[in-house]
């Protein structure tokens, strides 16, 4: 029997106020299920949140995940830390979003000040990160539970301390927390030397959301080094369109279909990297029309490519 094909999700900009015109684009495209990221100052914004939700609903788009602009964990301590968390817990809950999305390990330090966030964050430990980030997370967990929302946890590029899957899916393992769960960025993944398709299969249950966008790869990174947010923009976290790079997306679609992934495929941010044009809201529609057509594709061709 043929398999059926999934329900898509698209991540829309809505920091600005023109989000219905990306709306728009996307009922128009048949799309039913929307994510975005937004600033702490919007996530505050309850009435903007609100606006946000009566927009969508307009459209027949349902919110299926949230973006969160920080991370778990801050220097400023755990009870900080928290209420950060709490806020961006009740934005996805006031917006029916089951998901909220978490780089790994990612800490806000404020030190060194000459550096970028992710740089900052390579002075520290992975044993002392794993530390923090495991007592943070009960008590997130928690909290996310009681609103029906999920704390998923996203594989970043280049990192040391992000760009391991199966190190993701340890932690998880090992706290053990019903809504807790791996969100594969195909587009990491694959620049980190992974194969996207393998680490689906290998998260199985574990995996409750998805970035989908194409790149090159690992495009001669040297794994021997840190990783620095030079390393990763802008010649490799490409975001590009599926089909344009060099994903197998024909057995990414298969290992979706081998765990019986239960959600919306949810694809970020498809677009054309230095491109003049790239901010351009027509060559965002184009992107995603672009990106639904490859991926029914892609689909299509799973049902009937032979295997090696």
């Amino acid at each position: 029997m043929q398999n059926q094909p999934f329900e898509v999700a698209f991540y829309a900009p809505c920091l600005a106020d023109d989000y219905d015109d990306y709306f728009a684009i996307l009922e128009d495209m048949g799309v039913r299920y929307v994510g975005t990221g937004l600033s702490l100052a919007k996530i505050r914004d309850k009435k903007a949140l609100n606006a946000l939700k009566t927009a969508a609903d307009a459209r027949g788009l349902s919110f299926i995940a949230l973006h969160s602009p920080s991370g778990l964990l801050w220097e400023q301590g755990l009870d900080y830390g928290q209420q950060i968390t709490r806020e961006v817990i009740d934005a996805a809950a006031t917006l029916c979003a089951r998901s909220t999305v978490w780089h790994f390990r990612y800490i806000h330090l404020s030190k060194p000040e000459e550096a970028l966030g992710g740089d900052r964050v390579n002075s520290m430990s992975l044993k002392e990160l794993d530390r923090l980030l495991e007592e943070a997370l009960p008590a997130s967990c928690e909290y996310a539970k009681d609103a029906g929302v999920e704390i998923n946890m996203e594989n970043l590029p280049m990192f040391r301390w992000s760009r391991d899957s199966r190190e993701i899916l340890e932690c998880i393992r090992k706290v053990n927390l019903p809504n807790l769960g791996y969100i594969i960025d195909s587009g990491h993944s694959h620049a980190n030397g992974e194969d996207p398709a393998a680490m689906i299969r290998e998260a199985g249950p574990l995996l409750r959301d998805t970035h989908l966008h194409d790149n090159l790869g690992t495009r001669g990174f040297d794994f021997s080094k840190p990783g620095t947010q030079a390393d990763i923009t802008p010649a490799r976290d490409l975001h590009m369109v599926p089909g344009q790079g060099t994903i197998n997306w024909i057995d990414l679609v298969r290992a979706l279909r081998d765990i019986e992934y239960p959600f919306p495929v949810a694809f970020e941010g498809p677009r054309m990297r230095g491109h003049p044009d790239e901010e351009n809201i027509d060559s965002w529609e184009l992107c995603m029309r672009l990106t639904l057509e490859n991926w029914r594709m892609f689909e299509e061709t799973a049902n009937y490519l032979p295997n090696p």
